[in-house]
C-alpha cells in the first residue's frame, strides 16, 4: 500500500499543484482509517468520564450521540481497549476451607511442623479470569496472616478487674510471658469443645473434667482447665503464653494451691476453644472491700448482675439468703444442704448481692494463673485431627420425638431430682461456656423429701 501511496505522489507531483496533492492525499488517508475503525481524533481528557469501576466511558461526539465504546486513551489518541486476563490468587483462608486444613502441615514428613517437604503445588491456587478490568493484577501473598490472627475474643470489660490489682496479683508470683515458638498458623487455632473432648476425654461441658482412664492411657494428660473470657472470666489468659486471674464467686483458701501442670483452654467465642499454654494455680488473696469500693460503678453493678442472673451465682445468693434468716454467718454443711434445695433463691436482688459486697460480706476468690509452658504436640495433634473429625448427629425427627413424648410422664417424676444434681455438680465444677451442662457424675446432696412424701424418721 506505501508503495503504491509513492507512485501515485510521484505521478501527483508531475500532474498537480501542491494544493490539489495534499488535498488527494488527505481524502486517501480518510478511506484507510474508516477501513480500519479507529479514531485519530484528538479529544481532550475533561471530556472523558468514568462509568463503573470497570472504567467504562463515554465520549462527546460531534452530533450528540454518546459513544459507549470501550476505549483507552493514550497520549491524546483513542484506541480501542483489548480485554485483559485477570490473575488472581485466592486468600489464605479461602485456601485453608477449601483444604480443610493449613497447607504448613500438608507435608510427605512425619514431622507436623516441616514444612520444607512441601511441593510446589501445594503452596498456591492461581484462577485466571477473563474480564474487562484495567486494574493492576492482585496477587495476595501465602505468608499473609490467617483471617482469624489478631482478633481479640469479646470479653465484657465492664466485668474487668483494674489493671493495677490484675498486675499486684501476678507479681506476687513472679508470673512473665511464657515464649511459644510454634508457627501462629497452628498455635491459634481454635475448636469447639466436643471435638477436644473426642481427642482428650473428659467431660465437654466442666470446667476441670476428669479424663477417662482409656484416654489417659493413650495421651499421658490428666489434667485439664476450661475458662470462658467472654463470660466470667475476662482477666483470665487469653494469648498463649500469657498469665492470668480466674475469679470465683467464693473466696479460695491455700489448699486450692494445686502443684499439677494444667493444660489451659481460653473461650474465644461461643464455640471456639483455643489451647494458650499450661499452668499451675496458685490462690491468690480475694478482692477485698477497699479493693471492691475502688472500683467504678459500672463494675459493681456488672457482677451484681451476673450473680444474681446466672447459675453460677447461686452459692452466693445462698449465702446471702442464710445470713439473712439466720443473723449470722452460716457454716459450710448450712450452705451444702440449702444448695441441695431446688430453689434457685432468685428472691436475692443485685442490689443485696452489691450490699453484700460493699460491706465485705461477700468478695470474690481469685486464683492465679501462671503459664509455666506450652505443649506443641497436644496443639499440633488436634490440628492433624480436625480434618477428618466427623461430628456426632444429635439425635431429632418424628422418631426422637415421640420417643420423647412416650417418656415425658415418667421424667416429670424425677425432674425435681434431677434439677437439685445438675445444680449440685454445677456448683461443684465452676461449669463455663455457652452450652452450660452437667458432666452427668452425681453430687451427693441430702433429699429432704416432699410435701405428699416426706422423709421418715426411725
Amino acid at each position: 500500500m506505501l508503495e503504491a501511496k509513492n507512485e501515485g505522489l510521484e505521478e501527483l507531483s508531475t500532474s498537480q499543484t501542491i494544493g490539489e496533492r495534499i488535498s488527494s492525499i488527505k481524502n486517501e488517508l480518510d478511506e484507510d482509517t474508516t477501513a480500519l475503525d479507529i479514531d485519530f481524533e484528538v479529544k481532550p481528557t475533561s471530556l472523558i468520564r468514568k462509568k463503573s469501576k470497570k472504567r467504562m466511558v463515554e465520549f462527546e461526539t460531534d452530533n450528540g450521540i454518546a459513544n459507549n465504546k470501550v476505549k483507552m486513551e493514550f497520549d491524546g489518541v483513542l484506541l480501542p481497549l483489548p480485554y485483559r486476563k485477570r490473575v488472581k490468587l485466592e486468600s489464605e483462608s479461602a485456601l485453608l476451607h477449601a483444604s480443610n486444613a493449613p497447607k504448613i502441615l500438608q507435608s510427605n514428613s512425619s514431622d507436623p511442623g516441616d514444612t520444607e517437604s512441601e511441593s510446589e503445588e501445594s503452596k498456591e491456587m492461581v484462577v485466571i479470569k477473563a474480564e474487562q478490568n484495567d486494574d493492576d493484577v492482585t496477587f495476595v501473598s501465602k505468608a499473609t496472616d490467617l483471617e482469624y490472627l489478631d482478633i481479640k475474643p469479646k470479653i465484657k470489660v465492664e466485668l474487668e478487674l483494674s489493671r493495677t490489682l490484675v498486675q499486684i496479683r501476678l507479681d506476687q508470683f513472679s508470673c512473665a510471658p511464657y515464649p511459644v515458638n510454634l508457627d501462629r498458623r497452628i498455635s491459634e487455632r481454635r475448636f469447639s469443645r466436643e471435638f477436644i473432648h473426642s481427642v482428650f476425654g473428659g467431660s465437654p461441658y466442666a470446667a476441670n473434667p476428669p479424663i477417662g482412664k482409656e484416654f489417659l492411657a493413650r495421651h499421658g494428660r490428666a489434667h485439664f482447665m476450661f475458662w470462658n473470657n467472654c463470660k466470667y472470666q475476662p482477666n483470665a489468659p487469653g494469648n498463649v503464653g500469657e498469665s492470668g486471674l480466674f475469679y470465683e464467686s467464693r473466696p479460695f483458701s491455700p489448699k486450692d494451691d494445686n502443684e499439677f501442670i494444667h493444660h489451659g483452654f481460653s473461650c474465644f467465642a461461643p464455640n471456639e476453644w483455643w489451647y494458650v499454654g499450661d499452668f499451675q494455680c496458685f490462690a491468690a488473696g480475694s478482692l477485698t472491700k477497699d479493693e471492691w469500693n475502688k472500683e467504678v460503678p459500672k463494675f459493681h453493678k456488672s457482677w451484681s448482675d451476673v450473680l444474681h442472673n446466672d447459675k453460677w451465682g447461686r452459692t452466693v445468693r445462698v449465702m446471702i439468703h442464710l445470713r439473712t434468716q439466720l443473723g449470722r454467718e452460716p457454716t459450710e454443711d448450712e450452705i451444702e444442704e440449702a444448695q441441695g434445695l431446688s430453689d434457685e433463691y432468685k428472691h436475692i436482688s443485685a442490689e443485696e448481692i452489691k450490699n453484700a459486697f460493699d460491706q465485705g460480706e461477700q468478695c470474690l476468690g481469685i486464683l492465679v494463673l501462671k503459664c509455666v509452658g506450652y505443649d506443641e504436640d497436644l496443639q499440633r495433634e488436634l490440628v492433624q485431627k480436625f480434618p477428618s473429625w466427623v461430628p456426632k448427629i444429635k439425635s431429632g425427627g418424628k422418631k426422637a420425638k415421640a420417643e420423647k413424648s412416650s417418656k415425658r410422664k415418667k421424667n416429670k417424676t424425677r425432674k425435681v431430682k434431677a434439677v437439685r444434681e445438675h445444680d449440685a455438680i454445677e456448683e461443684a465444677e465452676h461449669v463455663t461456656g455457652s452450652d452450660e451442662a452437667f458432666d452427668g457424675t452425681k453430687a451427693q446432696y441430702k433429699h429432704t423429701g416432699t410435701r405428699s412424701r416426706p422423709v421418715r424418721t426411725a
